[in-house]
């Protein structure tokens, strides 16, 4: 075994931990909130696993350049994402089926809320399979979470797939003039777990509970949500003016009144998504 901690979404936590491949992780170890809630309690449900703790939250959207569209004529919705005619050039898209098919269903026009029970079946696969049989022609995919700005950046696509924080950098540290498309959103998380039969178990476990402090994940709030309650309408408050108004009122309203149970998890695949 090589690696003593790794740093992986949240279906591949759960697929892994169901795998007997990663170690359990005692949930009381991990420090209490400044305030001294226990972490148990603080950290937002559904972000801690049996073996895994998560250390930011994040979503999948799509993004485009401003510089390069017409005011008029901005893309607003994930349809708008797979209508070449509207909106003409390629489509840069993660080369792998999450996110890739509940966008497919969402253009479809499945309602957010009904997403995973339609691709639960062989019809609803199709339905996403045939969707993007409609851009195929379309569409450079791609692997690394750097290539979307860079996509977009060098106008091979027109719009991208993207993480939400590779845009907010790409815009807010590099000055690049892109945009997000929030319409159909899909949550996620990236959790800290540990391999099973790793040498510096302890060391590691001591890392984790190190690394997902308040006081630590404070410094890895730009472009991501946290996963604990402390802090969150801070953030969200500083993030307000990088944010469309709409967006901002959202988050806000859903974490005023959702905090008990902000995501909508699935047990097939562990993916989230915000839902309506």
């Amino acid at each position: 075994m090589t690696w003593d901690v790794v740093d992986v979404e949240l279906s591949d936590a759960i697929r892994a931990c169901d795998e007997g491949l990663l170690e359990t992780i005692d949930h009381s170890t991990l420090p209490a909130a400044p305030d001294g809630t226990p972490a148990t309690e603080d950290f937002l449900p559904g972000t801690l696993h049996d073996c895994a703790v998560a250390n930011i939250v994040w979503s999948s959207v799509y993004a485009y350049d401003s510089s390069k569209t017409r005011n008029w004529n901005t893309p607003t919705t994930m349809a708008d994402f797979f209508n070449t005619k509207a909106f003409p050039g390629k489509r840069g898209m993660r080369k792998s089926p999450k996110v890739t098919m509940e966008f497919a269903l969402i253009a479809d026009g499945v309602p957010v809320g009904e997403v995973y029970n339609v691709l639960g079946t062989e019809e609803g696969v199709a339905r996403a399979f045939a969707k993007l049989d409609t851009i195929k022609d379309d569409v450079v995919w791609w692997e690394a979470g750097a290539q979307p700005p860079q996509l977009l950046a060098d106008g091979e696509v027109v719009f991208s797939t993207a993480w939400n924080g590779r845009v907010f950098n790409a815009k807010n540290a590099e000055g690049q003039s892109f945009e997000m498309v929030w319409d159909g959103q899909i949550y996620d998380l990236d959790l800290w777990v540990i391999p099973k039969g790793s040498k510096n178990k302890e060391a590691a476990l001591d890392f984790v509970a190190f690394s997902t402090a308040t006081e630590q994940l404070v410094h890895r709030r730009h472009g991501f949500l946290m996963v604990q309650h402390a802090h969150h309408l801070k953030l969200v408050l500083a993030l307000s003016i990088l944010m469309p108004v709409s967006i901002w009122q959202t988050i806000c309203l859903q974490l005023l009144q959702t905090l008990k149970m902000p995501f909508r998890t699935t047990t097939n695949s562990g993916q989230t998504m915000l839902t309506n």
